[in-house]
């Protein structure tokens, strides 16, 4: 996804300071624990987020950053927005 002809795409929307790029992974990390509910919203998935910043498991996000997470059941890829301060 980062490094993908749709993010080339993007480009388009740059503007003067502001450039949209191909992006870089930085790192991975699974997590088992706590195990979802049924029906996880996203507000759900922006506390997980917060939760594992605090807790130091996830790089504290920037400016430029793009959390993604793959859904193990189904294997799709979901990008997300870090979570507001």
């Amino acid at each position: 996804m980062l490094t993908s002809p749709l993010i080339d795409q993007l480009a388009e929307y740059s503007v003067s300071g502001q450039t949209i790029g191909q992006g870089s992974r930085v790192g991975t990390l699974t997590l088992t624990s706590p195990e979802p509910a049924q029906g996880v919203s996203d507000s759900d998935i922006q506390q997980l987020l917060r939760d594992q910043i605090a807790a130091g498991a996830l790089p504290a996000a920037g400016q430029d950053s793009l959390y993604g997470m793959a859904d193990c059941f189904d294997f799709t890829r979901k990008p997300f927005l870090p979570p507001s301060p």
